[in-house]
């Protein structure tokens, strides 16, 4: 008889990163155990929001866990997401469960006010204190009543946790020691587990629209993700195609982008190219792509070679991986660990991105990017590839990137 497993998180929404991690758990998991779920099921941005603001006492959703445990009597209770809408109250409720408990930190939401402010070690706490807490945020005097809202939150969490918990596990070994120095955990407690690709990810390389470099561009369109990076790119071509007419050309010719955005970044999207005054001519936006419906627009018309996508579903992302060539993660805010980076890289494609020391281990050295000057290194470093565009360097680069990674594939 198969053991039984509940995995609890905030959230599981279809977004990529720390959620689609923990979906496909159920996929690795499912030979030895029966894997169950738990988690905040469809709300609004709006009472997210307001949990993530008053969920000090998440009465309800601790009773719905409570109900869950005496339901299915798990062997194993597997807590991940917790601090943006479960919380102590609903954590607390393993109190007396006596079988294995496991914590997971996928990031640095547990250690900081804004993860996403974060683009240098030095930047987070070096003590689980209020001040140290307050002084390593930007943000702490205009959301003064949030940040100590949180603070104490994350104190009692933190409490909560280490009374609880069996095994603290983490994405990387960087991660490691802030669980260790700030969560006060015990050493042999505190366990490395990388995030992994499942082998259904993989796909079959097509040679097919090899007539161009093909560079994917992947994530949130947010500051913190650095999209600005894309945005520069472009302005920088279109100053090309007054000041360096040939080279403009020989670019134009060779490149084609895709760019997939995760939320709602639209109108500021547009804004933006408004702003750059970017000629509209290169940039086609794709509202209703479907690849058993026309792939035709793929070839280039009008000069178009900048193509930006809705969200879509990985089945139809996976698709462009099997014909791209380069990946662009320009993040400069400091990842734990570069999921989506993973996941191209172990399908061929070479990822760009900034030398963080964290994801070095995945990044091939010739295309790590110095982020003493990043806007200008980002641009220098796609104008190199396009200028020394070598397809049996690119097929030498491919084969590489995917051999660093295939350690996290679970097949």
């Amino acid at each position: 008889m198969k053991k039984k497993i509940l995995i609890v998180s905030d959230y599981l929404d279809d977004i990529g990163g720390i959620e689609s991690y923990i979906k496909n758990l159920k996929h690795i998991l499912q030979d030895d155990y029966e894997v169950y779920y738990f988690w905040a099921e469809n709300l609004s941005k709006v009472k997210k929001l307001m949990f993530l603001i008053f969920s000090w006492n998440n009465f309800v959703y601790a009773k719905k866990l409570k109900n869950k445990i005496e339901e299915i009597k798990p062997d194993v209770i597997w807590f991940h997401s917790v601090s943006r809408f479960l919380w102590p109250k609903v954590v607390k409720q393993v109190k007396n469960f006596e079988w294995l408990k496991i914590m997971t930190y996928h990031d640095l939401w547990y250690f900081s006010l804004f993860a996403s402010e974060i683009y240098d070690e030095n930047q987070i706490p070096t003590k689980f204190s209020l001040i140290e807490f307050l002084k390593k945020s930007k943000k702490w005097k205009l959301l003064l009543p949030y940040a100590i809202l949180k603070y104490f939150k994350l104190k009692k969490l933190r409490n909560v946790l280490n009374k609880n918990i069996d095994i603290h596990t983490v994405p990387s070994d960087f991660m490691k020691k802030y669980v260790q120095l700030l969560w006060y955990a015990n050493e042999d407690n505190v366990q490395v587990l990388p995030n992994f690709i499942d082998s259904k990810h993989l796909v079959e390389r097509q040679d097919i629209f090899q007539d161009k470099i093909n560079f994917v561009f992947f994530g949130r369109l947010d500051t913190e993700k650095w999209f600005g990076q894309i945005i520069y790119f472009l302005s920088y071509l279109q100053d090309l195609k007054f000041t360096n007419r040939e080279l403009y050309k020989k670019v134009m010719k060779n490149i084609r982008i895709f760019v997939f955005w995760d939320g709602e970044k639209k109108e500021s999207l547009l804004d933006t190219f408004q702003w750059e005054d970017l000629n509209w001519k290169d940039i086609w936006i794709i509202n209703d792509y479907s690849k058993e419906k026309d792939l035709l627009w793929l070839v280039d018309q009008n000069n178009k070679n900048i193509y930006y996508f809705w969200k879509r579903k990985f089945d139809e992302i996976k698709y462009f991986l099997s014909f791209s060539h380069y990946n662009l993660v320009p993040s400069l805010f400091l990842e734990t660990f570069w999921l989506s980076a993973v996941e191209w890289a172990i399908n061929w494609l070479v990822n760009i991105g900034y030398d963080k020391q964290n994801i070095t281990n995945f990044i091939l050295k010739d295309f790590k990017i110095n982020t003493e000057r990043p806007t200008k290194y980002f641009i220098d470093k796609l104008i190199e590839i396009i200028n020394n565009y070598n397809i049996e360097e690119r097929k030498k680069n491919s084969l590489e990137s995917k051999n660093l990674v295939s350690e996290f594939v679970i097949k």
